[in-house]
């Protein structure tokens, strides 16, 4: 029922709050998220350059890979290549 899924996302978001505090602290040391992975984040931003640039990388292209992946999956009904059809034909 809806009402399973909202609860769902209700208690992931609770779970995940810490992980989304951007604005609302007073800085390093009143973050939760901070202390509980702090030598994994200092270690990934003050080591070398490219290591946050990695992580960068791969969460793009990991986004690129959904977006993708939900075209083909989409395209793949023939519902939805027959109604796409006039919008896929070249001009002439």
């Amino acid at each position: 029922s809806p009402a399973r899924w909202v609860l769902a996302v209700v208690l992931v978001g609770l779970v995940l709050t810490p992980l989304f505090e951007v604005e609302a602290s007073g800085g390093p040391d009143d973050r939760p998220l901070v202390h509980a992975l702090g030598p994994a984040i200092e270690g990934t931003m003050t080591g070398p350059t490219w290591l946050p640039v990695l992580l960068a990388l791969g969460l793009a292209t990991g986004l690129l890979h959904y977006l993708l992946d939900r075209a083909v999956w989409r395209l793949s009904d023939p519902d939805v290549r027959q109604a796409a059809a006039p919008l896929l034909r070249s001009p002439d």
